[in-house]
């Protein structure tokens, strides 16, 4: 597990640490734009005017890769171009990668709801 971390302010826990790196792994080709916006979403990091804070995740992200984290390999290609042979084949994927999202953020949601809880 990688160690707790502080970014902008707020102290990212290793198992949230943990969530990021799989949400990498998991998302291989979401622009690291649209990566950050998630992750974002799922750690509820949020400016005070109710923004998700994208530029302090992109920080974060920039900061993990520097220590070792692998980035999304097709991070920089655009959303556009696929390497899937049909739409059936990318719809699987999706499909596959959804269910995938949804047991790991289950997992954690303890957790999440912890930190919440400590937030407020």
């Amino acid at each position: 597990m990688r160690d707790q971390m502080v970014q902008c302010g707020r102290k990212i826990s290793s198992e949230e640490m943990e969530l990021i790196c799989k949400m990498v792994e998991l998302f291989p080709r979401l622009a690291l734009k649209e990566l950050a916006a998630t992750i974002c979403e799922h750690l509820g990091w949020y400016t005070a005017a109710g923004n998700l804070k994208e530029e302090a995740c992109l920080k974060l992200l920039r900061k993990l890769e520097a220590q070792g984290l692998e980035p999304p390999p097709n991070a920089t290609r655009a959303n556009s171009i696929s390497p899937y042979q049909t739409v059936e084949e990318e719809q699987q994927a999706s499909s596959k990668a959804t269910l995938e999202h949804a047991r790991i953020i289950r997992s954690k949601l303890w957790i999440l709801m912890r930190v919440a809880l400590q937030d407020s």
